[in-house]
């Protein structure tokens, strides 16, 4: 007798911070699911599932979501198994906060200085300035919304470790990338030790293992990239 395939399909790419974001809820709520690579500049239909053709976005019955928030709460309204979300509605309220903060004032300040710091992109001092003056007024802002004990918010694997743990590495290799320095360990001293944790996590070594798999085709799709 076959095995009935997943009803869910992940699209995208595994060097996507935000896609690893996804996958690290799927797999830590132990939902399964496809995943199918997707470079949405060279698959036009793409497009059709995610309007401006970012990553990742899932494939569900009934029909695409985009947005990778979007994405990590329907998880969890879908499928309450292993909630990454607080019953109570305050603490669930701090938890979207703490992930809204670290995407908005923390990796999309940073994600400016990512042509440079990966992809060899020209340099710009007054940009490298304006985002090294914003980080250091928001990675500690951030450390205040964040407790470590041991988890990101808590003593439980949460939606907030979702998005720290793919968010935070980023960042902290574009500071060592363009500065040498690592603002973010500066900021918040228990991120190492988080961070070796995660990576002891059985879902946090497949989503590594994912990633060193996917970069060659992430280089070679990013040099097709009009």
């Amino acid at each position: 007798m076959s095995t009935p395939a997943p009803t869910l399909c992940l699209r995208g790419f595994a060097t996507s911070n935000y896609h690893n974001k996804i996958a690290l809820a799927l797999l830590e709520k132990g939902i399964d699911y496809d995943e199918q690579r997707c470079f949405p500049w060279l698959e036009p239909a793409a497009y059709a599932d995610s309007p401006i053709g970012k990553v990742p976005f899932l494939i569900t019955p009934q029909g695409s979501i985009s947005e990778s928030q979007a994405i990590l709460e329907y998880l969890d309204d879908q499928y309450p198994q292993a909630p990454l979300y607080s019953a109570d509605p305050f603490t669930r309220a701090k938890q979207r906060e703490a992930i809204q903060f670290c995407e908005l004032y923390v990796e999309w300040v940073a994600r400016r200085l990512y042509p440079a710091a990966f992809f060899r992109a020209p340099r710009s001092e007054s940009q490298e300035r304006e985002v090294r003056q914003q980080l250091d007024v928001n990675l500690p802002a951030l450390a205040r919304l964040l407790s470590f004990a041991p988890f990101a918010v808590g003593t439980e694997l949460s939606a907030v470790d979702c998005a720290v743990w793919p968010h935070l590495n980023l960042v902290k290799r574009c500071c060592l990338a363009i500065w040498n320095e690592d603002l973010v360990g500066a900021a918040i001293p228990q991120f190492d030790d988080y961070n070796r944790a995660m990576a002891s996590r059985a879902s946090v070594k497949q989503i590594c293992e994912q990633a060193a798999a996917d970069q060659g085709a992430f280089f070679s799709a990013i040099a097709q990239k009009k």
